[in-house]
C-alpha cells in the first residue's frame, strides 16, 4: 500500500524533527526561543500521535484486504 509507506515516511520525519527540537532546547536559548521550541515540540508530538494512529488503522485495513 503506497499510502502506508508514505505515512511511515512522514512519521519518521516527525520523529527526527522532534529529536532535533529537543536537542535545540537543551542548548542555551532565550526565553522566547524556549517557548517557541516547546510549542513546536508539543505540535510535533501531536503529529506523531496522529501518524501512529493512522498507521494502525491502515495496517488493519491492509490485513482485512488480504
Amino acid at each position: 500500500m503506497n499510502i502506508l509507506k508514505e505515512t511511515h515516511s512522514r512519521l519518521e520525519y516527525q520523529c527526527l524533527k522532534l529529536k532535533d527540537l529537543q536537542e535545540c532546547l537543551e542548548q542555551p536559548v532565550t526565553n522566547d526561543c524556549a517557548k517557541y521550541l516547546k510549542g513546536k515540540i508539543y505540535s510535533t508530538s501531536k503529529s506523531i500521535e496522529y501518524y501512529q494512529g493512522l498507521i494502525n488503522i491502515l495496517e488493519k485495513v491492509k490485513e482485512s484486504e488480504n
